[in-house]
């Protein structure tokens, strides 16, 4: 029993407090998708949060519009459909907006 917990705690000691904040904001994220019927804007909000807390996690440099593409790409490739729905151009490119005048 004493080494299973020395076992867990080595684990728990890889992770910093901001991976725990990252990981419970995914799960949270995951949570509100789910519930909200996994709309096409609200999907690409989610991928992108979650790329963009993985990079964080990751010790990476997350950029707008890498996130972005990477979002719309993995979307595409599991629907490719969406591409002609209003609703993934209006956010996509809305998205863009924002990310260019930044």
């Amino acid at each position: 029993m004493n080494q299973q917990l020395k076992d867990n705690n080595r684990y728990l000691s890889l992770l910093n407090i901001s991976d725990v904040y990252s990981i419970s904001s995914i799960v949270k994220i995951i949570i509100y998708s789910l519930l909200t019927g996994l709309q096409v804007p609200v999907l690409r909000a989610a991928v992108m949060a979650f790329l963009a807390y993985l990079a964080q996690m990751l010790g990476k440099e997350r950029q707008g519009i890498w996130v972005l593409g990477l979002t719309g790409g993995l979307m595409l490739l599991y629907n490719p459909n969406w591409l002609l729905n209003i609703s993934f151009q209006l956010s996509m490119s809305a998205t863009l907006g924002v990310l260019l005048v930044n």
